[in-house]
Parts: C-alpha cells; structure tokens; sequence
C-alpha cells in the first residue's frame, strides 16, 4: 500500500493498519473522490489481500476504506477523541499496556467509543411497535454476499455476486509485508 500510496504522495507512509474508521468519520471529498475511481481501485489486489486477511476483513468497509484511501496516499487515522469498546480489557497494568500497544483503538477515555451494541437485542416497546410500518410483500434477501466487482473497472460490465475479485498481475500485485515485528512474513 506505501508503494502505490507514494506514487500520488512521495513521504506517504501508513499511519493506521486497524479497523475503526466507519463509526462515524470524515473523509474529505477530494479524498475520496480520488480513491474511488474505478481506475484506481482496480490496481489494488484484492484477491491477495483476501487471501491473506480472509474475506470478511477485506471486504469490511472499516477495512477496505484504509485500504483503497492508502493506495492512493491519503493518510487516514483515527481522531484521538474515538475509541473501540473492547469488552475484555486486561486488568493488569502490564498487561493493558501490551493489549494497547496491539490494539491502539483502545481508548476508554474517548469521548466517542464505537462498538456500544447494548441496545442491539432491546425489545420495541409498544408504542414503538405501533409506528412501524408491516410489509406484506417477501423482503429481499439483503445481506452482504461480497463486493459487487467490474469487469476493467468499468461499472457497466458488473460481475456475478458473489465472485472473486478480478486479477491483479504485475507491478500491483499484493506482496504481504508485516507491520506486526514478532509475526514473520509467510
């Protein structure tokens, strides 16, 4: 990714290799306007990188935005004032600071921590119940089965989903490198 990313931004470098964008962000416009482009997107290797990370990872929108922004060198982080919720926080001292140093989305004194699904399996309440709308129709199955791809990125040739990401050959094509120093390259 600071390969491609330096080809736009010369001092580009990776600043943020987690998930933890999508709860809420901004993104300046010329950013993202860029790293969409379907000319742009079609360098990145999606396949090696769902070969490695796994297919849920890659196709997360927390995930695939670092990855699409970062081939084209905008730095992207998270605001110090957000934060993950992990629920299983260590309570030892030595071995929070490690948890953190892994996992540096942690930030308990944030004032916006993501991941509060407390509510997720709430009851409606009556009245709640009352406002909502029933639908007699069968409702379409709209769970994610995987990106919608485009044949040279041209959005008027879609490809089947589900299906693989196209082929990346070449010069863009993924190569693993760690950020992790304790986890050798495959």
């Amino acid at each position: 990714l600071e390969r491609l990313g330096r080809e736009r931004n010369p001092c580009f470098s990776l600043k943020w290799d987690h998930f933890g964008l999508c709860g809420g962000s901004y993104f300046r416009s010329e950013a993202i306007l860029d790293a969409f482009k379907p000319e742009n997107v079609k360098r990145i290797d999606w396949e090696g990188i769902q070969n490695k990370e796994g297919l849920d990872k890659t196709v997360s929108s927390d995930y695939a935005m670092i990855v699409a922004l970062s081939a084209r060198g905008w730095i992207v982080y998270p605001w110090e004032e957000t934060g993950q919720l992990f629920k299983d926080l260590p309570k030892d001292p030595l071995a929070l600071t490690d948890f953190r140093a892994k996992w540096p989305g942690s930030r308990p004194d944030a004032a916006f921590e993501h991941n509060h699904k407390e509510l997720y399996d709430a009851a409606v309440t009556k009245e709640d119940l009352a406002a909502i709308a029933h639908f007699t129709d069968p409702l379409a199955d709209t769970t994610c089965h995987s990106c919608v791809w485009f044949t040279d990125a041209d959005p008027a040739h879609p490809i089947a989903v589900p299906s693989k990401p196209p082929k990346v050959e070449g010069v863009d094509k993924f190569e693993y490198v760690s950020t992790d120093k304790s986890e050798p390259p495959p």
